[in-house]
């Protein structure tokens, strides 16, 4: 999908389907007003889809991410589900993968931040210099919304759907 395209389905969902909020906005942050609207958020979210509603379960609502900071509002705040549920039969293929996209984003804002171990090694072996680094993830936090992301081309849809948490619509 191309930039306007997708800010045509994006502008879909703000005026025709009423889920997201306004979808002309560079700003990625939300205003700690806002906080109090989640659980509203979070009820249309699992009205529209159902499936999702045991990640939902799993959320912390009072987890205050760093997306939401009044000090970095610009004109409008970022883009995101509204308290409106909607039919996802009624979203075409595209518009459903941006609504996705942008509910998998938000959610993302109520699970514990990712953590990892990292290792730098530097050795000297008969004066030459070797070095080595090493990442080892060791709380997935956030992330495990976008363990589909690490997919391998050819894998299976059941396959992609065991490694993401967050199910994908079938309409």
């Amino acid at each position: 999908m191309g930039a306007n395209q997708v800010l045509g389905i994006a502008q879909a969902l703000y005026e025709t389907h009423k889920v997201t909020t306004y979808p002309r906005t560079d700003c990625g942050y939300l205003p700690v007003s806002m906080r109090g609207e989640v659980p509203a958020v979070m009820a249309a979210l699992v009205k529209t889809d159902p499936a999702i509603a045991p990640v939902v379960a799993t959320l912390d609502q009072a987890f205050v991410s760093r997306i939401w900071n009044d000090k970095k509002i610009t004109a409008h705040h970022a883009i995101i589900p509204t308290r409106q549920a909607c039919d996802m039969a009624a979203l075409s293929e595209e518009e459903r993968k941006v609504y996705q996209l942008i509910r998998q984003h938000y959610l993302a804002q109520f699970l514990p931040l990712q953590e990892t171990d990292i290792t730098d090694a530097t050795f000297n072996i008969g004066g030459q210099l070797f070095r080595t680094r090493g990442r080892v993830e060791v709380v997935p936090g956030w992330r495990v919304l976008f363990a589909a992301d690490k997919a391998q081309p050819g894998d299976t849809p059941a396959r992609v759907e065991s490694v993401c948490c967050l199910p994908g619509h079938r309409g």
